[in-house]
């Protein structure tokens, strides 16, 4: 009986274990579709989502986008990729992400073969200058893309040297799907083997479109239907677009002055390329013309192109006006915004007018912070800020203010919610700066970070605080550990701050543990004539008033207790 006893427990406790193993099983096979794990530990902060996409700071982050194809990126600094041999993006599955470069510049970026990317699928990339480097190899090559498939380019520009077959471009190489690029240029050297474009290889689709971008480098072709616009033009429509592209056209026919054969649509454009050693057969617009798609509205140089046709083949269906025919009217298209065809653009909100050919406004952005102190180097450590990723300038009430943190902790800094405008006085204290409103974003939670604040001008900070400001309490407190001095930077003698942050700390308004380290602070300094203490004119921290008004008043409800407890008390003796 004991030992069939035993057996009976034993197989209820194998039963009892086998459905705790199927549990088990079920609930780990159920949580990698409600908590899917992570694509990859990327080794800056942010998530890929497009609220908080991953933050490049450097060439080697900007590999890691292979990592994650399909995730939300943003360039943070301008990035030197000097040294760096870079392998372009997405060779074995194509980018559908977006990469916005904020209007930064990459620079010195060498690629054997494609371009940043060799394939994109409902990609955007927009706000990015590659300013120099190179990208070299067979098949279709650009700049930026390879192949771009259903993908945005905005606002990108590049000056690389690129060399590349047939089918290759200055941005990017073979257009497909729905490819649009608007506010773009291409300012480099451009050399290919037939169907080479000075933006765009070849556009594949009636669909693909460039609007409002120009092309001002040089080009040279060693092969038929080539064009500083578009080389292989099988469809699709060029609004607003001009070059003033160098082209050698190395004896080739069927090329053109901004497309080489013609299947699509141009509108409201102007070539004012210089073309040298043509062929029998081009034109100063488009190369050969099938017959499809239309021209409407365009201009071109003739003396500059060395033709009178528009296009190689059925030029009177190429419909656009020559100008300057003799080299007397070079001027025509320069320092000007009323000759045809500017009319139809807008100098408003897209282009800029100067005393030459017409500029995109969006260029200037890539200029750099302007006004940043000692030539861009406010901090006087030798490196440009702009290519920090750590190193952040604001402008504030007593100039310029740069915040900077180690780079060996990988934090990057940015500019936080600007609440300077809505916070209010602290009445114990006299702000000596509007609020510096910063945020750093590190890669890993809970770090403690050094920060360094270097005010381009000296400031008397005799009894100086530096304030940290909750704007959910409205209260300001002063940041512990804070010290003050004086720094020389060329020449200039400037006041510099120095405290600690933790994530998730007294001084981080984000409150939680999560590697985003939110810091709004000024400085400021207590009334100089003393006052009695009414609590108006103390630095006060939230947490600690909370207690002192809890304290008070339970010691309030107390006394009153005590009160009634004890009239009752009387009253219950004189009944008696």
């Amino acid at each position: 009986m004991i030992n069939n006893h035993k057996q009976v427990m034993m197989t209820k406790s194998f039963k009892i274990l086998r459905q705790g193993l199927r549990c088990f099983i079920a609930i780990v096979f159920a949580s990698s579709f409600i908590f899917p794990a992570t694509s990859f530990a990327y080794s800056g902060y942010g998530n890929g989502t497009s609220t908080d996409p991953y933050r490049i700071g450097s060439c080697s982050q900007l590999e890691e986008i292979n990592n994650n194809l399909s995730g939300y990126y943003t360039l943070v600094a301008n990035i030197n990729c000097s040294g760096y041999s870079f392998t372009s993006l997405a060779e074995s599955t194509a980018f559908s992400g977006t990469l916005d470069g904020q209007d930064h510049t990459i620079e010195n970026l060498s690629i054997n073969n494609y371009g940043l990317f060799d394939q994109t699928n409902g990609a955007i990339i927009e706000n990015i200058n590659i300013a120099s480097g190179s990208v070299s190899g067979s098949g279709s090559i650009g700049s930026f893309v390879g192949t771009p498939n259903n993908t945005t380019l905005t606002n990108v520009h590049s000056s690389m040297t690129v060399s590349g077959t047939s089918e290759s471009g200055g941005l990017a190489g073979y257009a497909e799907g729905t490819t649009v690029v608007s506010d773009s240029s291409f300012s480099g050297s451009m050399t290919g083997n037939g169907y080479t474009g000075g933006l765009i290889g070849v556009f594949d689709s009636a669909n693909d479109v460039i609007n409002d971008s120009f092309m001002s480098g040089s080009m040279t072709n060693d092969g038929v239907y080539s064009g500083s616009i578009v080389g292989g033009f099988w469809g699709g429509t060029i609004n607003r677009v001009y070059t003033t592209a160098n082209i050698n056209m190395n004896g080739n026919i069927y090329d053109g002055g901004m497309v080489g054969n013609s299947q699509g649509t141009i509108n409201n454009s102007f070539s004012a390329a210089t073309i040298t050693d043509p062929g029998a057969d081009y034109g100063a617009l488009g190369g050969d013309y099938f017959g499809t798609g239309s021209y409407n509205g365009n201009y071109f140089d003739q003396y500059l192109a060395g033709t009178a046709n528009a296009c190689a083949f059925n030029s009177s269906q190429c419909l656009s006006t020559a100008v300057d025919t003799s080299g007397n009217q070079l001027s025509y298209f320069k320092d000007n915004v009323t000759n045809g065809p500017f009319s139809t653009w807008d100098f408003n909100n897209v282009w800029q007018e100067t005393s030459s050919y017409p500029t995109l406004l969006d260029l200037s952005l890539f200029n750099g912070q302007g006004g940043v102190p000692n030539n861009g180097d406010a901090n006087g450590d030798g490196v440009l800020d702009s290519y920090q990723p750590n190193v952040l300038n604001l402008e504030s009430n007593i100039g310029w203010v740069n915040i900077s943190t180690s780079s060996s902790n990988g934090c990057t800094l940015g500019i936080g919610q600007s609440l300077g405008a809505s916070a209010p006085a602290d009445p114990g204290y006299t702000s000596l700066t509007h609020m510096l409103d910063f945020n750093a974003y590190c890669p890993s939670a809970g770090m403690t970070v050094p920060i360094t604040l270097i005010f381009s001008r000296l400031i008397d900070t005799t009894g100086a605080k530096l304030l940290f400001y909750n704007p959910n309490t409205k209260s300001y407190s002063i940041v512990s550990g804070a010290t003050f001095s004086t720094v020389t930077i060329g020449g200039n003698t400037e006041t510099e701050v120095n405290y600690s942050l933790t994530n998730g700390g007294p001084y981080d308004l984000s409150g939680t543990a999560s590697g985003l380290i939110e810091d709004p602070v000024l400085i400021a300094t207590p009334p100089s004539v003393t006052a009695p203490n009414t609590g108006y004119g103390m630095p006060h921290n939230s947490d600690t008033m909370e207690a002192a008004i809890a304290g008070s008043s339970t010691i309030a409800i107390a006394a009153s207790l005590f009160l009634v407890y004890r009239n009752m008390r009387r009253l219950r003796i004189s009944g008696n």
